[in-house]
């Protein structure tokens, strides 16, 4: 047999180019011939193997998940079990509580996001689960779970229509409907049908839909159908059918519910087929009653919070009124009422009950106070890691030594640090989480990703850093809780503190948000009274609390004591006593810089609040330079003129001052008066958001406060060589009839070129002026570590008040100590006044001559001092330092 293939190749008639070419295949096999065409298609693409293929080389550490994890966004439903952790003894009780009772109201309260609705569902599942174990103390008896979510008020016969029509559905929704003797399926249509006819009477053109009644809604549709579903059962019955047409008041609403439950609750004979009555009686098994366990659940009950009431003229809660109203049903046999509340409800009814007529204890047989869950961020974390794989990842790869905080190297090696840094982003979602499961899942899922078909925790060196950060926060925290809340006496256990711990945690984040900004204890105590009334500190404890969290805080070095900054400038009452001021280390300030938390509604607000504009007029700002009493300093560019500019803007504290605007605008005035080449140029005053800022010329250099801070004492010949040039200064400010009123360290430039500059003259002013016309009794305006006793009584000043204070520059550059230095501004005030210094030589080694210059400077009458700058000038230069 012979065969031969001849193929040809013809382009498609009639069909797509894109689909393919038409191939004719003859096959000759003796007479006969076979012609068949084939239409050669383009071969689809072929699917990807995932579509999420990612490299983990960018991760510092990789956690992996099991296969079966997802992302929960709801309440955990009763078949989602798993996923439900802790609450066990709280679970345990009130499922005890529903069986062994015949009826009741249960009140669940607790923060939002706490798991309210997943505790409740779980209780539900097990009472389900319990009933075949309770079979031979109940009889035959099935759960029936009704639920409800109330968005908006609702008047009580329409809430009772609602129960009856979720009763009606659970029933057939479940098949037990069917079940019911022919009476009790009577009543209960005839129920239904009466409250179809009045809500959609109540409608009116509105469909039945807009009665907010949240997931429980039932739509229109579902009653016109119910509606032809009854009649079509009632349409031989007359009497019934006009008994649905009438009026279905709430007296009666609430007698049909009460009436229905009991006889659902008490027991009921199944309606059987003969069939099955037959094959019940062969099997010698008796007719039973079954029983039915109603449990109705009121989710949401805290959107009721918002609403009031006006009863005889009075306003009261929509939820109190509620309960009042319909006391009768609520208390009821035949049905258990779970109802789900916020914090809120809870603190309503302890108010009430100190009252001593309390309408919630007269309802609620049973309350539950659902904790925050503090210790249970690894619970609920934990089921979700595949171990066995982090395991085998931990031992194949060795972790370099772990760095000791957020600012150092994060020496992790991929990936057997990833034990280690799942331990702390435990801990962080703890800190962040602050016992609310919602936010500790949330948390947790933003740091969830998909490679290929294995879901993992991922975590770059950024993150790795925040969360040790953290965790190193939250240790402290858990180490002394006894100490933050160990004092705390509460009525139901957990709620105080519950509280306390929030409100301390909220603080927390307050004090971080601080960034450089100084504060007290009563700026703490006041952001305290900002929050929420429910987790705001009572006045009673706040002032302890807060204390004993500033001292935590200090002893962790997560805050510095600022002291008195008697180096600034002081504008103020120093009689009075200063309330302590904290600020955040720099160590932990460098750590929150560009930390941006990972739950995105705190992202902005972790960041330091910037203290001013990214341009202040028409300057940019570069960078702050310093901040000093009057207000801050930054390096700008003149966009106009091409250059860097210093930029002095006045404190936010003072904008308001008049006095204090009065003495920026003498500043502009004074320097715009002064020439010389150790006196930065003055460009312009201006004003920026009601804020006044001067433009100077910029320098760059270092200020002998920060070179003393350093290096302490100075070689003497450099201190002569400073103070000659400083001299030289101050010679020609007083020539122009001007008190320089602040030489001090800070106020000092030694630039990158090599000369001494004057700094500051913000309160210079004109020889003899007193200041005591601008202030009052007690108040001083100048620099406690540098104002000379005159000044500090506020007296008529001269260039003999500046030589006293350039005497203490000179004493602390030669010896590093300042000569006059008390625990508080008064204390170093009334040294300057009263106490003599102690001579340099005592300190140091140094010539007589300038012994004897730096004593005659420190002289406290300014008779005895020298008389002016030129003096100074002279005898400075005959020293052997010089």
């Amino acid at each position: 047999m012979a065969e031969f293939y001849r193929v040809a190749k013809i382009k498609s008639q009639g069909i797509p180019d894109h689909i393919g070419e038409i191939t004719d295949m003859i096959r000759t096999n003796k007479d006969k011939v076979k012609i068949a065409f084939k239409i050669s298609m383009p071969k689809p693409n072929t699917p990807p193997n995932s579509l999420f293929n990612r490299s983990t080389g960018g991760f510092e550490a990789v956690v992996p998940l099991l296969p079966a994890f997802r992302f929960a966004h709801e309440p955990v439903r009763r078949e989602n079990a798993a996923r439900f952790v802790g609450r066990e003894a709280e679970l345990a009780t009130l499922v005890e509580r529903i069986i062994f009772s015949e009826g009741g109201s249960f009140l669940v309260t607790g923060y939002r996001g706490v798991g309210k609705t997943s505790f409740v569902n779980q209780v539900v599942r097990r009472l389900a689960e319990s009933m075949l174990w309770a079979a031979p103390l109940l009889g035959d008896t099935e759960i029936l779970e009704v639920q409800l979510n109330i968005a908006r008020p609702l008047e009580p016969k329409e809430l009772m229509h609602h129960i009856i029509r979720r009763l009606y559905d659970g029933l057939m929704e479940k098949g037990l409907f069917s079940r019911l003797s022919a009476a009790l399926r009577e009543e209960l249509l005839v129920a239904y049908q009466r409250t179809s006819f009045n809500l959609a009477r109540k409608s009116g053109e509105t469909s039945e839909k807009s009665f907010g009644i949240g997931e429980a809604s039932i739509g229109a549709e579902k009653i016109k159908a119910a509606l032809k579903t009854s009649f079509l059962y009632k349409r031989s019955r007359s009497q019934n059918l006009e008994m649905t047409f009438m009026g279905y008041d709430d007296k009666a609403a609430e007698f049909d519910i009460i009436r229905l439950a009991r006889q659902l609750s008490e027991g009921y004979e199944e309606e059987l087929t003969w069939l099955e009555r037959q094959i019940k009686k062969l099997r010698g098994v008796p007719l039973t009653r079954r029983r039915l366990k109603i449990v109705f659940v009121f989710d949401e009950l805290d959107k009721l919070e918002e609403f009031t009431a006006v009863t005889n003229g009075k306003a009261k809660p929509v939820i109190d009124e509620m309960l009042s109203v319909l006391k009768n049903l609520f208390t009821t046999s035949g049905i258990s009422f779970i109802f789900v509340a916020g914090k809120d409800l809870q603190e309503r009814w302890l108010e009430d009950l100190g009252r001593g007529d309390s309408v919630y204890e007269s309802v609620f047989c049973y309350d539950k106070y659902l904790a925050c869950m503090w210790a249970d961020a690894n619970n609920i974390c934990d089921g979700f890691v595949d171990w066995d794989k982090l395991k085998r990842q931990a031992t194949t790869t060795t972790p370099q030594p772990a760095a000791t905080s957020s600012s150092d190297t994060v020496t992790l090696s991929r990936n057997g640090g990833a034990p280690l840094v799942y331990e702390d982003f435990k801990k962080y979602l703890a800190f962040k989480g602050r016992g609310i499961p919602r936010r500790i899942i949330r948390g947790f899922n933003e740091y969830v990703q998909w490679n290929g078909k294995q879901p993992q925790l991922a975590f770059t060196r950024q993150d790795v850093r925040r969360m040790r950060f953290y965790a190193s926060l939250q240790d402290v925290l858990v180490q002394h809780e006894r100490r933050l809340f160990g004092k705390i006496t509460e009525e139901i256990l957990n709620t105080q503190q519950d509280k306390s711990r929030l409100g301390i945690y909220y603080l927390l984040d307050w004090i971080l948000r601080r960034g450089e900004m100084e504060f007290t204890a009563l700026d703490v105590i006041s952001a305290s009274q900002q929050l929420s009334a429910k987790i705001a500190p009572t006045e009673e404890v706040a002032p302890e609390m807060i204390r004993d969290l500033i001292d935590i805080l200090l002893e962790g070095e997560y805050l510095i004591a600022v002291g008195n900054e008697q180096d600034q400038v002081q504008i103020g009452d120093v009689s009075a006593q200063k309330e302590p001021r904290y600020k955040l280390t720099p160590r932990r300030l460098a750590e929150l810089r560009g930390l941006a938390g990972v739950f995105e509604a705190e992202a902005a607000a972790l960041k330091s609040e910037p203290a001013i504009a990214q341009k202040i007029g028409p300057y940019k700002i570069v960078a702050s330079v310093g901040k000093g009493g009057m207000g801050e300093v930054y390096r700008a560019w003149d966009e106009k003129n091409n250059r860097l500019v210093a930029v002095k803007v006045m404190a936010a504290n003072l904008a308001s001052d008049p006095l204090a605007a009065a003495r920026f605008k003498r500043e502009a005035q004074v320097l715009s008066a002064l020439q010389h080449s150790g006196i930065t140029r003055f460009y312009e005053l201006g004003e920026d958001t009601g804020r006044p800022f001067l433009v100077m010329e910029f320098l760059e250099g270092v200020n002998l406060g920060a070179l003393l801070a350093q290096h302490g004492k100075l070689a003497s010949t450099v201190a002569t060589a400073i103070a000659k040039a400083t001299a030289d200064i101050l010679r020609y400010v007083h020539g122009q009839g001007i008190v320089r009123n602040d030489v001090k360290p800070g106020n000092i430039l030694l630039s990158s070129a090599g000369r001494i500059y004057l700094l500051d003259f913000g309160i210079a002013r004109e020889a003899l002026q007193s200041e005591q016309s601008i202030t009052s009794t007690g108040v001083i305006v100048g620099t406690p570590y540098y104002m000379s006793p005159e000044q500090a009584a506020g007296k008529p000043l001269d260039a003999r008040s500046d030589i006293y204070s350039f005497g203490v520059v000179l004493y602390e550059m030669v010896t590093g100590l300042r000569p006059f230095a008390g625990e508080s501004a008064v204390e170093t005030i009334m040294a300057h006044l009263q106490k003599p210094a102690t001579p340099p030589s005592q300190l140091v080694q140094l010539s007589t001559e300038l012994e004897a210059l730096i004593m005659k400077c420190l002289e406290k009458s300014p008779e005895q001092r020298f008389q002016t700058m030129a003096e100074v000038a002279q005898v400075l230069a005959l020293a052997p330092e010089s």
